[in-house]
Order: structure tokens, then sequence, then C-alpha cells
């Protein structure tokens, strides 16, 4: 998990978005099954994708073998071996996971549930420097495209910073199952905030909630984003009422 070029369990349709020149190369977690390593390279003009066998306690392609991951990328990428004879494939360039988004698991402590999302459950949680965070979790069972769709929210929420929207704080993505780590909103969903407070809210307030919405709609139509389900439901009320969207789960960019 230490090696730049080690992307945990990140779908193999964002791998390849990744793979832009000749030799580019990552390693990932298999989506399909968990424990299972994939290399994944650009090669004349195709992504390629090897898996990396495991027997009698060695790494290998299909030439020597390593006690561990890291020795064999590490041998192919020094000596520029082919991965596999047939394929002719060498490494040329490590691309290196962006840390700016990335956490570890045990950079996040899981509180209460807070809900249950359409991919898993939603837990309040904190992280190492006690900033309280809400974290959505991953089922591990859940088919390729589902966990595909769960990590395109974070993938379009990397791109934004605005009052009105809500910010990602990172993803954790080294081990399933995968989080998302958002900012935690204290005022919860705006539907039930409605409910709760509609005898005591005033026209004036009422105003400054659609402003709010149509503040964070216009900043998303100007990075050509349609969020799709734009909802009371999906909207989050934070500190001195401020509304930002959220729950970008059907967004198209």
């Amino acid at each position: 998990a230490e090696q730049d070029w080690y992307h945990g369990a990140i779908p193999r349709i964002e791998a390849q978005e990744l793979l832009k020149q000749q030799g580019d190369f990552l390693v990932r977690e298999s989506h399909g099954k968990p424990g299972e390593y994939v290399l994944s390279v650009f090669s004349d003009g195709q992504r390629r994708h090897f898996i990396i066998q495991y027997a009698d306690n060695q790494y290998r392609f299909e030439g020597t073998g390593f006690p561990n991951i890291p020795q064999l990328i590490d041998h192919h990428y020094t000596t520029k071996q082919v991965i596999t004879k047939k394929s002719g494939v060498v490494l040329l360039n490590p691309v290196v996971k962006d840390k700016k988004w990335v956490l570890n698991h045990e950079d996040v402590t899981l509180g209460e549930l807070l809900g249950k999302g359409n991919f898993g459950e939603v837990y309040k949680g904190t992280l190492k420097d006690k900033t309280p965070v809400a974290v959505k979790t991953c089922k591990e069972d859940l088919p390729q495209e589902l966990k595909i769709k769960f990590l395109s929210e974070a993938r379009i929420l990397k791109q934004y910073d605005h009052p009105n929207i809500v910010k990602l704080i990172g993803v954790c993505t080294q081990r399933q199952p995968i989080y998302i780590v958002m900012e935690l909103i204290p005022g919860g969903d705006f539907l039930s905030f409605l409910r709760k407070k509609k005898d005591e809210l005033k026209t004036k307030q009422l105003v400054k909630f659609s402003l709010d919405a149509a503040a964070g709609m216009a900043y998303l139509e100007s990075k050509n984003c349609i969020h799709r389900d734009l909802a009371a439901r999906n909207c989050l009320v934070g500190e001195n009422n401020v509304l930002k969207i959220s729950d970008f789960g059907m967004s198209r960019q």
C-alpha cells in the first residue's frame, strides 16, 4: 500500500483513464475478486490488464517469482523484462496516485450509523486530527458496475469547491470496503429539517435556502455537471443554515 503506483481497489474503468502513454502502469486490487492484484499497462494503444499470479509463496507473471509484489514490479520496471512473451509489454512510467485525496482506513474511526445509502451504510466518523466527518461505505458484495457508480461520486466531487456543494475530504480505496469521506454537515438532510421546523421557518429563510440551492446549481452548470436528482432529501443543512447540495450518485459530466 506504500507504493506510489499502487492505487488500491479502484475500478478497472478508472484505472484505464489514468493510463495515457506508452508504458504507463499501475497496480490495483481486483474488484471482482478481492485479494487478487492486477497490473494495468498502456501498451501499443491498448490498455492491458495482467493478473499477478501467486503460487508457492511467490508472485510472478510468467517468469521469475518474488516474495512480494513491490519486488516483482521493481524487477520488471528496472530490467525492462517483458511481462509476458506473448504480450511484449514493458513497464516504463509508474502512474502515481493522487495523494491529495488518499486516506488510509486507519485514518478514519467510524462512529454512529447515520443512515443507509444506495450502496451501503453512512456513518459519523472522526479523522486522526479529530475532524468530524461523514463516511459513506460501499458493500463488498455489490456488482462491479455499482461499485464504479459509488466511486464516481467522489471522482466528480474532487473537482468542486463551493460553499453550497458538500465537500469531499478523501477516499479510502487501499482495501475493501471502500470509504468516501465527506465533511460532516450538522443539520442533517433538508427534508427532515423542513418537516421538523415547518412552523417556525420564515419566508425570508426559505428564500435564502432557495438562493443557496440555485447558487450551487449555477456552479455545477459552470462545471458542465448535471445533478439529475436535486431534491430536499439530497441537500444538507450546515452551520448558519447554509444549504449544501449532496448525493451526486446520479450526476453526469
